[in-house]
């Protein structure tokens, strides 16, 4: 039985129908309602969103040349790879001419306030406060002139034993008891000496009522005055600088007193022998391990001369570089991983601790960044390389998207087109937060489960 083929013109003519229909109906479909060419689509989900950042960068670790602050003949010295601990000795010179200086100046210093030197210091002082009074009293004998209260009072009493002198031969003249009468010259002569005392008192008050200082005797009194006050003073302060420690002499001022001056120097004597004969010892100023020792025991050597160098057994510091796109999300504390290219399985964990303040010819940022020793049996070598990945920003349980369904209207503003459940489209506006590129953060606008369109759409 032959079998009837369908010609080939009738099912381009077929074909052809199909297309006119269909473009029948695209043209006659309801206006405003957008329908995806694509049928790409992406669901909102939930999960977390890690924003790193890569850079290649280098190990290092402090390296300190270390030497005395004097010069002196080596005595001992730490070996090459001897580890030490911060605070430990390192090297130390010939210190017997040292320590024989601090021995004098201690003895000098002790000598200075010895309770012998105090007690002596303690009677000039009190001398000099009764100096002080008497030097007071003249200059205000002086300058102030007398006391005229004092005055009248005196010719008040003389005035009184007048009175009472004349009452007395007044009775003595008018009585004629013979007893009376016979004390009659001893009391005339009593009222005598009572008028002269009256004239006396009065003179006196007239005197003190018109006195006027002399200059020459008010600079007289007045220059003696003041220098019994500075000898007084000389005296305090030495006898409180000799109750003090050494440390606060300096609390005397710029311009001390003569007397404080041996003090002062006789202090700074012993702290400089003290400070001689501790430079002898070189202390180790952090934990680690020696290296490249260049001086052997009893070689001179001189002041801040390198004698050894010490390596810290401290955390490795990283410096790398980054590029300036990333400076937005950088900040210190930020961690880290830094892979060493000797061994690319190792991670070791570490921090961001400086950023530099510029950015380079091409557009890189240098870091600086701390890891923390590793336990494992490696050994890590500044100048090492390292590949560092840094952890920018991070979201934990948040709505993801895919960062091709994001579009942006004539202000800027983000939406995507959410596909209803009957199949047409919904514009919809979405804040955006954190985004790697590939997928966005979704802060608000959508619930996890919504489909999204990521195809483009045409609109009638």
């Amino acid at each position: 039985m032959k079998t009837r083929t369908v010609p080939t013109a009738i099912k381009a003519l077929a074909l052809l129908a199909l297309v006119a229909l269909a473009a029948w109906w695209y043209g006659l479909r309801p206006s405003g309602e957008a329908t995806p060419v694509t049928d790409a689509v992406s669901k909102v989900r939930s999960g977390s969103l890690v924003i790193t950042a890569s850079g290649t960068g280098t190990l290092q670790q402090n390296m300190l040349p270390l030497g005395f602050a004097v010069a002196g003949n080596l005595d001992e010295i730490a070996r090459p790879g001897q580890f030490v601990a911060a605070g430990d000795t390192l090297a130390t010179l010939d210190s017997q001419k040292a320590l024989l200086n601090v021995q004098n100046a201690e003895f000098a210093w002790q000598k200075l306030i010895s309770p012998a030197e105090l007690a002596a210091t303690r009677f000039d002082e009190l001398q000099f406060q009764e100096e002080l009074a008497d030097a007071q009293k003249a200059y205000n004998d002086v300058v102030l002139g007398p006391d005229v209260a004092y005055y009248q009072e005196l010719l008040a009493i003389a005035e009184r034993d007048y009175w009472d002198a004349m009452k007395a031969v007044a009775e003595a003249r008018s009585s004629t008891k013979k007893k009376l009468r016979e004390a009659l010259p001893r009391l005339n002569a009593r009222l005598d000496a009572a008028e002269l005392a009256v004239e006396e008192a009065q003179a006196d008050l007239e005197w003190a009522l018109a006195y006027q200082p002399d200059p020459t005797r008010v600079m007289l009194v007045q220059g003696n005055l003041e220098a019994v006050q500075s000898q007084l003073l000389t005296q305090t302060n030495t006898l409180a600088a000799l109750s003090v420690a050494g440390s606060e002499l300096l609390s005397f001022g710029d311009h001390p007193q003569p007397e404080i001056l041996p003090l002062q120097r006789a202090w700074a004597n012993l702290e400089l022998a003290r400070q001689t004969l501790a430079a002898a010892t070189l202390q180790a100023p952090f934990s680690g391990t020696v290296t490249r020792v260049t001086a052997q025991p009893g070689q001179q050597v001189s002041a801040y001369q390198p004698v050894l160098t010490l390596v810290a057994d401290a955390p490795f510091t990283v410096q790398f570089s980054l590029d300036e796109s990333d400076l937005n999300l950088l900040s210190v504390g930020d961690p880290f991983i830094a892979s060493p290219s000797a061994y690319p399985n190792l991670e070791l964990a570490g921090v961001i601790t400086a950023i530099a303040p510029a950015v380079s010819a091409d557009a890189q940022v240098t870091i600086w960044g701390e890891i923390s020793p590793n336990d494992l049996a490696i050994k890590l070598m500044p100048g090492m390389n390292v590949d560092v990945t840094v952890t920018l920003a991070q979201s934990a349980s948040t709505l993801l998207l895919s960062s091709q369904a994001i579009h942006y209207d004539e202000t800027g503003s983000p939406y995507v087109n959410r596909i209803l459940p009957d199949g047409s489209i919904q514009p919809t506006p979405v804040t955006l937060g954190l985004s790697d590129f590939a997928n966005v953060e979704i802060l608000s606008g959508l619930s996890a489960g919504d489909t999204i369109s990521t195809g483009n759409l045409e609109s009638k």
